[in-house]
């Protein structure tokens, strides 16, 4: 894939990232009472979709301000590790815009529980390799299902929900359906950088630029490359999804009923 496709300012990112933070940092760490997510929190109070959504905010941006230190501080082109925080920067980002798209307050509620269920059987796997992990005063696996299938009654959603497939892919396409470049080109990018956290050939073969070192008996062997551009485009398709959780959040977060006739544009 050539890369001059997803070529973007990176002055202008370095900008933006600065911005996204110093917009979540802006928003309430609890709901404005009157708004949407205080009537997530109502109904389920322990496991909030603020609380998540927010922690997906924060940490996108953290791996966005790595990013732009490697490239502006270190001065350094690490072809893989980049392209790792590129596609964590873009995935957290996804989760902040899944969690608050839903306009109704059973929908946001049962897709943080489906988080948290997700969660749960991730802690269930670890704890199969390691039993003493689960500290002696948390639930265990069993308690916290628990506790989310009552929650699932109680907002009156399908089980199927919130215990169905856990699907990344699916959770970034149907964020970045939300922006105006649409799922595609974001679910292309961050695949792209989960390809190269994993070391797939089809990744460093399609993304990465290739010199020829040298050549022994029909083996090439291969310098691996990524530039700026390359690396922009990651938070390029980040910024897109900040862009959108923002103007979410402040539409979910704040009380706009009580204070003010329409949020600003």
């Amino acid at each position: 894939m050539a890369d001059e496709q997803f070529s973007h300012d990176p002055a202008a990112l370095f900008a933006d990232i600065e911005k996204w933070a110093a917009a979540v940092d802006r928003l309430p760490a609890t709901p404005q009472p009157g708004s949407d997510l205080a009537v997530d929190a109502e109904a389920s109070p322990v496991l909030q979709v603020w609380h998540s959504a927010r922690s997906a905010a924060v940490g996108s941006i953290d791996h966005l301000q790595l990013l732009k230190a490697q490239l502006t501080v270190a001065n350094t082109l690490h072809p893989y590790a980049l392209a790792t925080l590129g596609r964590v920067a873009i995935e957290n980002a996804a989760m902040y815009v899944w969690l608050l798209t839903p306009n109704d307050s059973a929908g946001r509620v049962a897709r943080r529980l489906r988080l948290a269920w997700q969660e749960a059987r991730d802690l269930e796997e670890l704890l199969v390799i390691d039993p003493k992990f689960l500290k002696p005063t948390q639930s265990t696996v069993e308690e916290r299902k628990l506790a989310i299938t009552d929650l699932v009654t109680a907002i009156g959603v399908e089980r199927s929900l919130v215990t169905g497939r856990f699907s990344w892919g699916k959770i970034v396409h149907s964020a970045g359906d939300s922006t105006r470049v649409g799922g595609d080109v974001i679910e292309v990018l961050w695949r792209i950088g989960s390809g190269m956290a994993h070391s797939r050939d089809w990744a460093r073969n399609s993304w990465l630029k290739h010199e020829v070192v040298s050549e022994d008996g029909g083996i090439l062997v291969l310098k691996m490359t990524t530039n700026v551009d390359q690396v922009a485009a990651f938070m390029w398709a980040t910024a897109q999804l900040l862009h959108v959780g923002d103007r979410l959040a402040k539409k979910r977060c704040l009380a706009w009923k009580t204070s003010t006739p329409t949020p600003p544009g």
